[in-house]
């Protein structure tokens, strides 16, 4: 028997202590902006996780110390909050349909309205009651040691407009609260403008995949939706983190075996420069795809989906005057509240005005059509000087649709303020050209409507062909 050394004693407890200090030998995680891989997966706790830069889970079924584990392997770990719909019922107030809580939509029958393909229930964002279980949840969440929220069933504003201004300000809510926490959003496009400021991620579902719940099959998607996710989806995303940066994820569903599928689907996200990660519908599993993206990435990024966006041979070059701040050409990013079904952003900044010629998907923007605020935002990407802005309005029917009343704002202490204030604006008219009463220097500037001043015959609609500014 040997006789222990105080020293070597000393040593070995000044050892143990290093080790619970650095967090038994923790790998520190990537800075956010440089994460390049993800998992999205529901299920417990599974070892192949650790192979990702950030993994999407479902907290419930793993334990705190095993989210820990994925921490100090250096794996940020976001975990699923559903804040449009919720699992399953819940009485808290009784004051709802059936008896349940008051955040709950009611059927024709008076019951809690249900997600047909999940058998969740549809909430109202809007309800303050809404807002606390969240925020309460969201909290659970987060003391067992997760680094941020994904935030799901955001879409659920889409279904219930009215939950729309709600929804905007839960997840505003959820910033002021954790501010340190990361959100990560699931698509949410009719909102993603308004709550950009407060978000570190979006995930794009189903970018490229197309999954049948009725006959629970996995397909590509149509050319049809390839040539929307691309140029109405993932080109406002693009612009929105011109903005306001963010990491942009893209999920999409397959078969293991649909090798080529995958390969596709990587590819595609990658020239968006979308992170991929490719799983089946469940989310059950975790799949460590052997695949590298074979595409250039970010190709698309600035572009959508026709690197050529105006195609056709007949139409002549589109305006590229450097003197024109809004061009896209001239690095402007634009950003609007909404769309009417099928127009995309794209058309207010491409160079391009009310030509015939064209295609009516590229020819104008036009907003939802519905009584709310509506808005479009030019970046310029840095300070400009400013002293004009012309907006150029769409041609429908032989006729421009010209808004009634507007103002031309730029940001001041994190709000906009009004520098122009346009009223009895003439209907029919294809341009109103503002001219300033001095020269502003700014990075941006609103074209904002407020709710009911459109066009006469259609007052909840804004729809504009080309915003320039010089």
């Amino acid at each position: 028997m040997f006789k222990k050394n105080p020293f070597t004693l000393l040593l070995l407890v000044l050892f143990a202590m290093l080790v619970l200090f650095t967090g038994c030998g923790a790998k520190e995680k990537k800075p956010w902006d440089e994460v390049s891989s993800y998992v999205c997966y529901y299920g417990p706790f599974n070892r192949d996780m650790k192979e990702f830069d950030v993994a999407i889970l479902e907290a419930a079924n793993l334990s705190k110390s095993e989210i820990k584990e994925l921490n100090n392997a250096g794996v940020y770990t976001i975990a699923y909050l559903s804040v449009g719909e919720e699992k399953g019922l819940n009485i808290g107030d009784g004051k709802g349909p059936g008896g349940f809580a008051s955040y709950y939509f009611a059927d024709g029958e008076g019951k809690p309205v249900q997600n047909a393909n999940w058998g969740s229930y549809y909430t109202n964002a809007a309800d303050p009651l809404w807002h606390e279980r969240v925020i309460q949840t969201a909290k659970e969440i987060i003391d067992k040691g997760c680094d941020g929220l994904f935030l799901d069933t955001i879409d659920t504003v889409d279904r219930y407009p009215e939950t729309f201004d709600g929804m905007i300000e839960l997840i505003k809510k959820l910033h002021e609260t954790y501010p340190e926490v990361k959100l990560v959003a699931n698509r949410g496009f009719s909102v993603l403008s308004a709550i950009a400021p407060y978000i570190s991620g979006v995930m794009y579902e189903s970018f490229t995949s197309a999954y049948d719940f009725l006959n629970k099959d996995y397909a590509k998607q149509l050319p049809s939706q390839i040539q929307t996710s691309g140029n109405l989806g993932a080109y406002t995303i693009n612009m929105a983190r011109k903005i306001n940066d963010f990491k942009v994820f893209a999920l999409d569903y397959a078969l293991p075996e649909s090798k080529d599928d995958i390969q596709y689907y990587y590819d595609r996200a990658w020239e968006y420069d979308f992170i991929p990660y490719v799983s089946t519908i469940l989310l059950d599993n975790v799949y460590v795809h052997d695949i590298t993206p074979r595409s250039e990435r970010g190709i698309k990024k600035d572009v959508g989906e026709n690197a050529v966006w105006i195609d056709d041979p007949k139409m002549p070059p589109p305006n590229t005057d450097p003197g024109n701040f809004a061009l896209a050409c001239n690095g402007a990013a634009v950003l609007v509240d909404s769309f009417f079904p099928g127009y995309a952003p794209r058309p207010l900044n491409d160079g391009y005005l009310n030509d015939r010629r064209l295609d009516w998907t590229k020819i104008a923007w036009a907003s939802a059509e519905n009584n709310r605020d509506h808005w479009v935002v030019i970046d310029f990407g840095e300070e400009k000087e400013i002293s004009q802005i012309k907006i150029y309005w769409a041609l429908d029917a032989n006729k421009f649709w010209a808004s009634q009343n507007f103002s031309i704002q730029i940001p001041e202490n994190d709000d906009w303020v009004d520098i122009k204030t346009i009223t009895n604006n003439p209907q029919g008219e294809e341009l109103t050209s503002i001219n300033l009463d001095e020269k502003i220097k700014t990075r941006q500037i609103r074209v904002f409507q407020s709710k009911g001043n459109g066009p006469e015959p259609r007052p909840n609609l804004m729809w504009i062909a080309e915003i320039e500014v010089y």
